[in-house]
């Protein structure tokens, strides 16, 4: 069995003088309020919106930097350069991501959306992995990475904080119903319970996904 544990991590406020369609010369995302942990030496959780909460980080042109999220726009690269200044046909919302290291390797899983002639596909999930201290794709499989990635895809920050805290909330009454599925006798969350639940109620958990 795989678990985990998620807890509050203490940050400060944050504040972002961009708004609207950002292009970032550099990765900057905004630290989410929980980390993951359990017997993994190292996981971080992050959640890419800026100020306002109806934007998400954009990229249209790749990062060209040795960052998991370069190895995704690497991989648009062609769309990508359909890119004018004055005319974006194409662009990458990052909408979050889990670092992660499973047995001496790290991971990131990034969940994000592709913007086309101004429509959004539905999310999707990419994974890296960093090898020798460079990040490429990942090509390796395994039911944790799988459990991983089902979780990111269908969830946000808000839903796993949610499953993960022992108080009810009022604003997500459907999760306080399905938290005791998901969790050990120890209180504990188990991923692969975690991953279930999350995907067998994906479409009452869908309004929170946004947040």
């Amino acid at each position: 069995m795989k678990y985990i544990a998620i807890i509050i991590l203490l940050i400060a406020q944050f504040s972002y003088s961009q708004t609207g369609q950002v292009d970032y010369s550099q990765f900057i995302g905004e630290k989410a309020k929980i980390v993951i942990s359990k017997k993994y030496p190292f996981s971080r959780l992050y959640n890419y919106k800026i100020n306002s909460q109806n934007f998400d980080s954009i990229s249209v042109k790749p990062f060209n930097t040795n960052i998991p999220e370069n190895v995704l726009t690497t991989k648009y690269a062609s769309n990508l350069a359909v890119n004018k200044k004055d005319s974006i046909m194409f662009a990458i919302n990052f909408l979050s991501k889990l670092d992660i290291d499973i047995q001496d390797k790290r991971f990131a899983f990034i969940k994000y959306k592709i913007k086309e002639n101004d429509k959004l596909t539905d999310s999707k999930v990419f994974t890296a992995i960093r090898e020798d201290k460079i990040w490429q794709e990942n090509a390796l499989e395994s039911a944790e990475i799988n459990i991983l990635k089902s979780i990111v895809e269908n969830s946000s920050v808000n839903i796993l904080y949610a499953f993960y805290n022992k108080r009810d909330s009022k604003k997500y009454p459907e999760i306080n119903k399905l938290k005791p599925l998901v969790k050990d006798a120890n209180g504990v969350l188990n991923i692969e319970k975690l991953a279930k639940v999350i995907k067998e109620n994906k479409s009452t958990l869908s309004k929170y996904l946004e947040e």
